[in-house]
């Protein structure tokens, strides 16, 4: 099984693609909208900050208004980016939905705010 040398944990399906220590980030125009793990095991980084601070410098170089960066940290303690994706084409994995469009809109009401 290719876990593409991050961190397993435990759970997942035989044959496929073992769960590791992943995160999903969301982002509105380089602004971190909501983050969490990205497999249904129960896992948690104290570092998760190292790894967000990754995801954050790959947003502001893509400059994409709606992204999601998926995370995760390596069997040798290392942060590195699964992959990044359209938003609006990405699920939540354990971000509350609810939460997620409510700090896009405060985002939003903020920088409205902020041009008057």
């Amino acid at each position: 099984m290719y876990t593409c040398g991050a961190l397993p944990v435990s759970g997942g399906i035989p044959g496929k693609i073992s769960p590791s220590q992943e995160y999903r980030s969301f982002w509105w125009h380089g602004e971190c909208v909501g983050y969490g793990r990205y497999w249904p095991s129960d896992y948690s980084a104290p570092d998760l900050k190292q790894g967000l601070q990754l995801a954050q410098e790959a947003a502001e170089r893509l400059k994409v208004p709606f992204l999601v960066i998926d995370i995760a940290k390596t069997r040798q303690g290392h942060w590195i980016i699964i992959e990044c994706n359209d938003a609006q084409e990405s699920g939540y994995a354990s971000i509350p939905p609810l939460q997620l469009w409510r700090n896009i809109l405060e985002q939003v009401k903020s920088n409205s705010q902020a041009d008057h």
